[in-house]
């Protein structure tokens, strides 16, 4: 599915109907986001925090490697910024296999490991959102995953 974005009233309005969306998942939830610098990736995953309710501030975890922030319910949103710091695959293992619904967004995920990767997509309900520049529009390439990194 491909969108088209001019600007950030959108990308919040993109993010509300992506929230509907992971909501009405039951298992935890894999997205993987990529795209160049500045393209909008951490604003994104700050309007989708905000849809999905949770009233902590977002902030970019490129120099710490990661932030979680926690929802009223019990459930945790995970954000990794993987560009530069490595991720913990043990981590990522152990999420999926909580019993709890949790949401793990990876920013730079054509970065990681393809292997490792390949073995954590079957585990969560996986969705990819390749972001590009198109003049001035930003356009959103979404995918659902299937355990061989490749479209359903």
């Amino acid at each position: 599915m491909i969108t088209r974005i001019r600007s950030l009233d959108q990308t919040r309005d993109y993010a509300k109907s992506l929230a509907c969306e992971l909501s009405s998942q039951s298992n935890s939830i894999l997205l993987l986001l990529n795209g160049d610098l500045g393209l909008g990736k951490t604003t994104l995953l700050k309007y989708l925090v905000e849809a999905l309710g949770i009233s902590e501030t977002v902030k970019s975890p490129s120099f710490t490697g990661s932030c979680v922030y926690h929802h009223e319910s019990g459930w945790d949103f995970y954000h990794y910024d993987v560009y530069q710091v490595l991720v913990d695959f043990g981590e990522l293992l152990e999420l999926s296999n909580m019993n709890i619904k949790n949401i793990i967004a990876l920013e730079w995920a054509s970065r990681l490991d393809l292997e490792k990767l390949q073995i954590l997509i079957p585990r969560f309900h996986t969705i990819e959102l390749n972001l590009k520049m198109d003049g001035e529009e930003r356009i959103i390439h979404k995918n659902l995953l299937k355990s061989n990194y490749g479209l359903e």
